[in-house]
């Protein structure tokens, strides 16, 4: 007797789609294959860190040198030396132990200040003498600048074969300083030195030519040469060799008296406001011997910008009693409604002779 399999309704919808491919002829279809969605732009491997990650400073990336820099974080520390090594300079030349110290950090601009305030202590950081020297070597032409200047202004003669070797330097900077710091030990070949120093000068633009103006402070020499050549410079083109040139005749004083023309006229120039403050302190330089200049400061002490009227007060009383003429406009320069004016206006009178100092 045959058997009766009944089925629950449910198990019956399942079987149906079954029953239906067979007995219509179609086969069953292979699903269709399963695709990974795609990742979101923000994640990343750990091969091939984002942008983004490395721009908010994650760990995808260890930050290099340049990026650190960038960063300000070199520069707060490079604040925090200087900081110290000027607070620490404040004693005096007995700081030059402590001050040498930062001639070993990583940064140029720590070194570079070290340097600067050394040579400020002159012949007392001679102590530091020792780490200047390889450092006056560097591959850095700021560094040598530095280095150089320093023991130019020290004057040790344990540091003259260094000076020495730095003539050839590829930096004309530290050429200037390397000659200035040889004739400071030895000021035989001085002209020869100064007319170099001058050549370089006349010859370089932008800082070379204030470096070379600025090391010829330790000149005490001069001749018709190097007046000559400063003053074709000051009648050149270049506004700062203009100005350097000004400078270094202030610094050859009553003489360089032949180039006291050249100076006159650049403190008239209406354009040049460099080469105009640099001509006026050269004057102020020369003393009595600048009196060719009276009449042209007499000009300037009505002049719209306030630093060359207090710079014109300033030389006629460097000039003294011979600028007498100036009595006049001095006292209405002495209430001018500025108080650097003031002040300079009323020493003049006073060097002149006019009112008690």
């Amino acid at each position: 007797m045959r058997q009766r399999v009944y089925l629950s309704l449910p198990i019956l919808l399942l079987l149906l789609p079954l029953g239906a491919c067979s007995l219509f002829g179609q086969k069953k279809q292979d699903p269709p294959p399963r695709q990974e969605a795609p990742k979101p732009a923000y994640q990343q491997t750990a091969s091939q860190p984002s942008a983004w990650r490395q721009g908010a400073g994650g760990k995808a990336k260890t930050p290099d040198k340049e990026s650190m820099k960038n960063s300000g974080y070199s520069a707060h520390a490079d604040r925090i030396a200087i900081g110290q090594m000027e607070s620490q300079a404040r004693e005096g030349p007995s700081a030059a132990p402590q001050i040498a110290k930062f001639l070993a950090d990583a940064s140029p601009k720590v070194r570079a200040r070290a340097l600067e305030i050394l040579s400020d202590f002159g012949p007392k950081a001679e102590p530091a003498l020792g780490r200047i020297i390889p450092m006056s070597r560097d591959i850095k032409p700021g560094i040598r600048l530095a280095a150089v200047q320093c023991m130019a202004k020290m004057g040790s003669p344990k540091a003259a074969d260094a000076l020495e070797q730095r003539l050839k330097d590829p930096a004309p900077a530290v050429q200037v300083w390397a000659l200035a710091g040889l004739n400071k030990l030895d000021a035989d070949d001085c002209t020869d030195r100064l007319e170099d120093l001058v050549s370089i000068l006349v010859k370089h633009t932008g800082p070379t030519a204030e470096q070379a103006a600025e090391a010829s402070k330790l000149f005490n020499c001069c001749n018709k040469d190097v007046v000559d050549d400063l003053r074709q410079a000051l009648a050149g083109g270049d506004e700062r060799v203009r100005a350097s040139a000004a400078r270094a005749l202030g610094y050859r004083g009553a003489a360089a008296k032949a180039a006291l023309p050249a100076l006159i006229k650049a403190i008239s120039d209406p354009k040049a406001f460099r080469v105009k403050q640099a001509a006026l302190l050269a004057l102020a330089k020369f003393g009595p011997s600048a009196a060719p200049a009276i009449d042209k400061l007499i000009k300037l002490l009505k002049d719209p910008a306030p630093r060359f009227r207090e710079l014109a007060a300033h030389v006629l009383g460097q000039i003294g009693p011979a600028a007498s003429a100036a009595v006049g406009p001095l006292k209405k320069a002495s209430i001018d409604e500025q108080a650097t004016v003031q002040a300079a206006a009323k020493r003049a009178l006073a060097a002149i002779g006019e009112i008690k100092p």
